[in-house]
Order: structure tokens, then C-alpha cells, then sequence
């Protein structure tokens, strides 16, 4: 059976980046994702070296380093058709007098650098965040921001923030549910994406149902207690350091 890894999964261990505060580590990916989609091409670099500082810091690299990059790239192979679809709508325009446009390569390929860019962003960020660390610190800010005790943003901001992995997820057990049960075989290609698809997005939405079932049965209360955890001075140096960066722009 071929293996598919959720390439934004939640990788447990002892690294600098799961030190960091949760919080913290959501603002420096923001602001170098934005950094990344708004900066200027000589700045372009910069951003990278800061996102491969990112991704050791999460434990990316500690397996060797053409290691961490050859995980790297099988965990981004998913972008190899978009970044071709990028590169061929650029170069080619039916609709404009010239239909080949040779000049429009160096901004093509600057627009797959930044998605390649905000692609290891978010394997730092999420191998280094837990959800329910993400959770716990949100919650934990806001009610000593607005001193309530009955608040949790947190829920629903780990919810929204770890919507891609579970969607890798829930992708992962339908491609492995169909190869376990010898799904394929002589049906056509496409139509056995397209199921693979259905099944998919119908897992996702009963998922998406049970997540709200699960948190009635367990007698959520908005008044949970969460953990206090402590903010270092790396981690406002870290914010402030990437919110300089995005600015620069």
C-alpha cells in the first residue's frame, strides 16, 4: 500500500519551536506568510532563510539535512501541479494577441517561490503547534484581556487554524480505505478520483458533525479551565522580529 502523509501534521519532540509560546508562534507565521505574498523579489531571500530558520527550529532538519529536504519535497509534491498550472497560465494566453509569453517566466516563477515559501511556513508552524496548545493559549489571553472567565476563542480559532491538516487528514484515511479494500483495479482513472473525491468530502462533513456531537457528549462548558502557558522574552523578540520583517515590504 503506498503511504500518504498529512505533510501539516503535528510532530511530537523535543525541538526548540515546542518551547515556544503558541501564540508567538501564530504571529510569526502570519506575518512571514504575509511578508512572503506582498514583498518585493530581493527581499524574496531574506524570507526564505528566515523560513528555513523556522523549519530546524520544528525539528525539520534533525534526521540530516538532505534528509529534512527530501521530506520536504515528498510532503510538497501536491504543489508540482498547481505550480505547473501557475507557470503555464503565464506563459500562455489564448486570448491576447501573443499567445506565448516568454517575459512573464521570471514572475511565474516568483509566484511558485512564495507559494513554496508559504508552504514551509505552515509545516514549521503546525509540526511545532498542537491544537489544543494553540487552544489553551488563545483562551487563556483573552479572558485576562477582558477579565471573563466564560470566553474560549480559542476552540474556534483552533478549529479554523487546523482546518487544512484535518482535511489531509480525512484525505488520508479515504485514499487508505480504498487501497485497503483493493479499490481501482480496471475502473477509469477519473471516475475513480471523482469517488475518491465523494467519499472524501462526505467523511469531512461528518467529521466537521461530529466534532460538535463529541464536544455536547463530553458536557463542553465555555468556563474550561486552560493552562497558563508562560510567555519568554524569545518569543516577543520572535513577534516583534517577524512583524520588522513584514513591514519592510
Amino acid at each position: 500500500m503506498a503511504a500518504v502523509a498529512n505533510p501539516f501534521r503535528f510532530v511530537w519532540g523535543d525541538y526548540p519551536a515546542r518551547r515556544l509560546h503558541p501564540i508567538s508562534k501564530l504571529a510569526v507565521f502570519l506575518s512571514l506568510s504575509l511578508a512572503a505574498t506582498t514583498a518585493r523579489a530581493p527581499l524574496l531571500p531574506c524570507i526564505a532563510v528566515a523560513t528555513l530558520g523556522a523549519l530546524i527550529s520544528a525539528g525539520g532538519f534533525r534526521s540530516g539535512i538532505l534528509e529534512g529536504l527530501g521530506a520536504l519535497g515528498r510532503d510538497g509534491r501536491f504543489l508540482l501541479p498547481l505550480a505547473s498550472f501557475i507557470v503555464v497560465f503565464r506563459l500562455f494566453d489564448p486570448w491576447s494577441k501573443a499567445f506565448f509569453h516568454p517575459d512573464e517566466l521570471p514572475y511565474a516563477l516568483l509566484y511558485v517561490a512564495r507559494l513554496g515559501i508559504l508552504f514551509a511556513l505552515a509545516q514549521a508552524f503546525f509540526r511545532s503547534t498542537s491544537a489544543e496548545e494553540l487552544a489553551a493559549a488563545a483562551t487563556y489571553f483573552m479572558r485576562r484581556l477582558t477579565h471573563r472567565e466564560d470566553l474560549d476563542p480559542g476552540l474556534y480559532l483552533s478549529l479554523a487554524i487546523c482546518f487544512i491538516p484535518r482535511c489531509f487528514d480525512a484525505y488520508v484515511r479515504s485514499r487508505e480505505a480504498a487501497l485497503a479494500r483493493g479499490y481501482g483495479g480496471r475502473r477509469p482513472v477519473f471516475r475513480s478520483s471523482l469517488l475518491l473525491l465523494e467519499s472524501f468530502v462526505a467523511s469531512s462533513i461528518k467529521g466537521a458533525l461530529s466534532t460538535a456531537e463529541a464536544l455536547e457528549v463530553r458536557g463542553y462548558s465555555p468556563g474550561r479551565s486552560v493552562p497558563n502557558l508562560p510567555v519568554h522574552t524569545v518569543d516577543l523578540a520572535l513577534v516583534l522580529g517577524s512583524i520588522a520583517v513584514c513591514c519592510l515590504h
